[in-house]
């Protein structure tokens, strides 16, 4: 689940409901779609992935309780909010390696990258992107099928970030 900050709750509450195929007459109510949550996950055994989650969600209010025998990762920049949200294990994902940055960046971004003109291109851009992986995935996933054009004019703006605009702005934190 991707989280976005506002409407926190009820946005990982309307993934969970429709991963789970439930259905809520009152979505409004988020103690009443909590515990039906709550309900359905307590028989499962399962792996809730939280992307870019801010530390101050109350899981309890989404409907994922201790008891349950699932388990969650969280994926946040900030650790000190995570300490919040009652994490038992904390890990720091490092910036990947050369290798392992292009090979992330060519499975996101598909066959064109291994075009033999825009080699000079992808390489520019993967230093420019520094070895991290949301970084990688964003701009891989934003160039996947895009004319040789796209490219460069993302590889001009990587390089000058005061002018990239809002869209990418949270990737160079």
């Amino acid at each position: 689940v991707k989280v976005q900050k506002e409407g926190a709750v009820k946005n990982i509450q309307s993934d969970i409901l429709a991963r789970l195929k439930l259905e809520v007459q009152h979505m409004d109510r988020t103690a009443h779609v909590a515990h039906k949550i709550s309900m359905a996950l307590e028989k499962l055994d399962y792996l809730l992935l939280l992307d870019q989650c801010p530390g101050d969600i109350d899981l309890n209010e989404v409907g994922i309780h201790h008891k349950h025998k699932g388990k969650v990762i969280v994926a946040s920049r900030d650790k000190p909010d995570c300490a919040a949200m009652d994490i038992h294990r904390v890990f720091k994902v490092s910036k990947l390696s050369d290798g392992d940055a292009e090979e992330l960046f060519q499975k996101t971004a598909g066959d064109y990258a291994d075009h033999p003109h825009i080699q000079g291109t992808k390489e520019q851009i993967l230093k420019q992107l520094g070895g991290l992986p949301l970084a990688i995935k964003a701009i891989a996933i934003r160039l996947k099928d895009q004319p040789e054009s796209v490219w460069y004019d993302t590889l001009r703006e990587l390089q000058s970030p005061k002018n990239f605009g809002d869209q990418f702005e949270e990737l160079f934190k």
